[in-house]
Parts: C-alpha cells; structure tokens; sequence
C-alpha cells in the first residue's frame, strides 16, 4: 500500500542526516530493532497503525509518540502529524523509554523541535473562495 504521509526529520528530509539518527546510533538499535522501527514507521505513514498499540496521542502541542519494544528494551520516536502538501510525520526525538511518563526534558527537547520545524516549514495559506 502507498504511503498516505510521509516521514520527515526536524532539521533534515532524511533520518541519515539527522540528529535523530545520531540518537538511535548513540542507542545502538541491533538489526533487528532497526527492522521493527522501520516497519512500525511504513505502517504508521499507510495508515495501518493502531492508536494505543502502536502509538499514542500526547495531550501536549500536537506531539505523538511511537513506541516499540526492541531487544529487551523500549523506545519512543516523538513525532508530530503536519499537514502540508501531503500528511507529514515529522520525526523530533528518540530516546529510550524509561518509565511510565515521558520525562520533561525529552517532551521539551521535542517541542523546540517542532517549533524549529515550523519555522523553516510554514504552512501554506489558506485560500477561501468567495
């Protein structure tokens, strides 16, 4: 199935170049953990994904959380549904998960993120025909 959305990284088009592929080297992901975030990642942008299982809505500032257990450990991707063109999934951090609550200094490190996104990402005007 087609991607209804696409995957985009706050300060980069690509997860190569971006600081979040620095974090995930820096969790030192095995093959296998590599594999199920980025089969997670494609089921999510087709839409396939399962609120509550597979990620979750945070209450704050339009921010998501994916969330995928690996080899004996939990990971949280912090991303956040832009429309744009297209339905955007914008990748903003990725830490491990280390109790129930998300900590306050990743959900903050996300927002500056996004509002770093934003701001080099505007979205388009909204046109109203009359």
């Amino acid at each position: 199935m087609a991607p209804t959305a696409r995957w985009e990284f706050f300060d980069s088009p690509e997860l190569e170049n971006s600081k979040i592929a620095k974090e995930m080297r820096q969790a030192k992901l095995s093959r296998n953990e590599r594999f199920l975030l980025e089969s997670l990642m494609e089921k999510v942008a087709t839409g396939k994904g399962t609120a509550g299982l597979d990620f979750k809505m945070l209450r704050q500032e339009g921010l998501s959380e994916l969330r995928f257990s690996g080899d004996r450990r939990i990971f949280r991707l912090l991303y956040s549904s832009e429309r744009r063109d297209v339905l955007v999934l914008v990748g903003l951090s990725f830490v491990p998960k280390k109790g129930n609550k998300l900590p306050r200094q990743d959900f903050d490190t996300a927002r500056a993120r996004l509002e770093s996104w934003r701001d080099s990402n505007p979205a388009p005007p909204i046109i109203i025909n009359r």
